[in-house]
C-alpha cells in the first residue's frame, strides 16, 4: 500500500487504522495468520433451530452460502438440504437433514482460518468427485513444519446430466472445474493435482494417452495450465467425499460406499422387460464377458494375447479400449461401463427389440437404448435391427431417386448449353456459370444476386456474343421457373 501512494494515490484520513493485528471487513477477519470468518456473522447460524419449511431451509443455504469458502465440501454436504428446495419435493425434515445441518455447525464453530496465497510457493490443488458434487482444496507449504496451510476451499454440485457420467469422467471434471474455478491463482505456474482416481495419472500426464472424446475435450481446456496429477488413495485424500460424509455415525469405508452405488446402477439400468437375474445368469455363460471381469478383477490387460485365441482377442479389443470406463461389481456377474449396463451377447437382439417396440426410427432407438445398455458396435447392431423391421419396410414410404443416364452429344456447338449457379462467396457475389454442351467450354460472369434483375443482364451479354442456344438446360431453381425468365426465354 504505501508503494502505490508513491504513484500519488491518496488515502481518507478519517477512514485509515494504523497497527491493526485484526482487520474487519465486509463480514471477514482479516489477520496476520490469515481470512477467516467474522463471528458476529455466523454466530446466527451456530444457534440457529431446524427449519420448518421450504422458506426457511432457503434462508439457511442462503446464510451458509455466505461462509461456504471456510466449509470443506460445501455443495455435497448441502445436498440433502437443497433437495428440499426443489419443485413438487415433498417436504421431510429427516435424520440426513439433520445430519447436514449438524455438520454445517461443526465447521462453523471450528471457525477455520484460511492462509493468504503467496505466488512465490507451489501450489497443490486436492481434488474428488462424488455420485452428487466436486470438491477441491487449495493449499500451499506453511511457514513452519506443520504441513500445508489451506488457501480455499471449493466444491459444487452436479447436473442431473453429469451425474451419470462415469467415475473416471466425474473425477476428470473435479480436475477441470477445480483448475478454472482456482484460474486467478494457478495460471502461468506449475502445480501439483492429488486425485484419488489411479487411471488419471496416465491420461493426463502421458501426452500420448488416447482417451474418450470427452476426457480429450476436457484435456484440450487445460492446456492453459502446467501440473503434475498424482494419485492419493482415496483414505489419505482430504478432499475425498466418502471419507468426509458420514451417516448415522456408522463409519463407512470407501469401497463400501462405492459397491452401493454400482448396486444402485444396476438395480436402475435394467431394461423394464429384462430381469436382473436373467442379465446376470447370461452375464456368467458369456465368455467374453467372463474374460472381461478376470482382467479387470484380476492381473490388468497387458497379457490377453498370450491367455486367448485371435478370435476372442479380436472381440475383446473394444473393451480394451473402455478399459478405465469398466466396473464389475462384488458378485462379479455384472460389467457396468459408466452408468450403463455392459449386457451379453445373448441379448443384443432382445435390448433391441425392447428399443424397438414402438417401431421408431433409428436415431431414437439408438438414443433409447443408450440410456441404460451398452455392447460392442450398439449403433451397428441397432441399424441393422431396424432396417430389417418388416412392419417398418411395410409403413415407409420409399423415395428412389431416377437413375443418371448419359445425355445426347449435341450436332454442333452453342445448341445446347446448361447454367448454374455457384456461390455465395465471402464477398457476397455469386458466379453465373454457362457450359456449352458441345465443347465444355465454360463461360463466367459475376452476379451480385441470383434475382432476374441481376442475372438477366448477363445472360443477354453472354447470348449476344456466342448466339442464342435452342436448349437452356436449368435445375428448376426459382430464377429459371420466374415469369421474368420466361419473358426473356420467349
Amino acid at each position: 500500500c504505501i508503494q502505490r501512494l508513491y504513484s500519488n494515490l491518496t488515502l481518507n484520513e478519517d477512514k485509515c487504522e494504523y497497527s491493526k493485528k485484526k482487520l474487519d471487513f465486509f463480514g471477514y477477519v482479516f489477520s496476520d495468520k490469515g481470512i477467516s470468518a467474522d463471528p458476529k456473522k455466523i454466530i446466527a447460524i451456530k444457534n440457529l433451530s431446524a427449519p420448518q419449511n421450504v422458506s426457511e431451509v432457503r434462508s439457511l443455504i442462503g446464510m451458509t452460502t455466505y461462509c461456504s469458502r471456510f466449509i470443506r465440501d460445501y455443495a455435497t454436504t448441502t445436498q440433502p438440504l437443497r433437495e428440499l428446495v426443489q419443485r413438487d419435493h415433498i417436504w421431510n425434515w429427516g435424520p440426513e437433514q439433520q445430519s447436514a445441518l449438524d455438520k454445517l455447525k461443526s465447521q462453523l464453530i471450528q471457525n477455520a482460518t484460511m492462509s493468504y496465497f503467496d505466488p512465490r510457493k507451489t501450489s497443490t490443488l486436492v481434488v474428488d468427485a462424488s455420485p452428487v458434487g466436486l470438491g477441491a482444496i487449495l493449499s500451499q507449504p506453511g511457514t513452519d513444519r506443520s504441513g500445508d496451510k489451506v488457501i480455499a476451499y471449493a466444491s459444487r454440485a452436479l447436473t442431473s446430466v453429469e451425474q451419470r457420467y462415469s467415475q473416471t469422467e466425474r473425477e476428470a471434471l473435479a480436475i477441470v472445474w477445480a483448475c478454472e474455478h482456482f484460474h486467478l491463482y494457478l495460471y502461468g505456474s506449475h502445480f501439483t493435482v492429488i486425485t484419488d482416481h489411479k487411471p488419471l495419472e496416465l491420461i493426463f500426464n502421458n501426452p500420448r494417452a488416447s482417451p474418450p472424446a470427452r476426457l480429450e475435450r476436457w484435456r484440450l481446456r487445460l492446456q492453459q495450465y502446467t501440473f503434475t496429477v498424482q494419485y492419493n488413495a482415496g483414505k489419505g485424500n482430504p478432499a475425498d467425499y466418502m471419507s468426509r460424509h458420514p451417516v448415522d455415525g456408522h463409519h463407512t469405508d470407501c469401497s463400501e460406499n462405492a459397491e452401493s452405488y454400482v448396486n444402485f446402477i444396476i438395480d436402475n439400468t435394467v431394461p423394464k422387460a429384462m430381469t436382473l437375474d436373467e442379465v446376470r445368469r447370461e452375464t456368467r455363460k458369456d465368455s467374453i464377458l467372463q474374460m472381461v471381469i478376470k482382467e479387470l478383477k484380476g492381473k490388468g490387460w497387458t497379457h490377453l494375447k498370450q491367455s486367448m485365441s485371435d478370435v476372442e482377442h479380436a472381440k475383446l479389443t473394444a473393451f480394451h479400449k473402455l478399459r478405465h470406463e469398466l466396473t464389475v461389481n462384488a458378485s462379479q456377474d455384472i460389467v457396468l461401463r459408466g452408468n450403463r449396463l455392459v449386457l451379453p451377447a445373448s441379448l443384443y437382439q432382445k435390448a433391441i427389440q425392447l428399443a424397438h417396440v414402438g417401431h421408431m426410427g433409428i436415431v431414437k432407438t439408438k438414443q433409447l437404448i443408450r440410456e441404460k445398455v451398452w455392447f460392442p458396435a450398439i449403433d451397428a447392431e441397432v441399424e441393422k435391427a431396424v432396417q430389417g423391421c418388416i412392419p417398418c419396410r411395410a409403413a415407409t414410404v420409399q423415395h428412389h431417386t431416377e437413375p443418371l443416364k448419359m445425355s445426347d452429344l449435341p450436332a454442333e456447338p452453342w445448341v445446347e448449353v446448361s447454367v448454374d449457379f455457384t456461390g455465395p462467396f465471402p464477398s457476397g457475389d455469386y458466379l453465373l456459370v454457362v457450359v456449352d454442351d458441345y465443347s465444355r467450354y465454360p463461360e463466367v460472369e459475376i452476379v451480385k444476386s441470383t434475382a432476374a434483375s441481376a442475372v438477366i443482364p448477363k445472360l443477354d451479354k453472354i447470348f449476344s456474343t456466342f448466339g442464342i442456344p435452342a436448349i437452356v438446360k436449368t435445375d428448376n431453381g426459382p430464377l429459371f421457373n420466374s415469369y421474368c425468365f420466361a419473358d426473356f426465354s420467349a
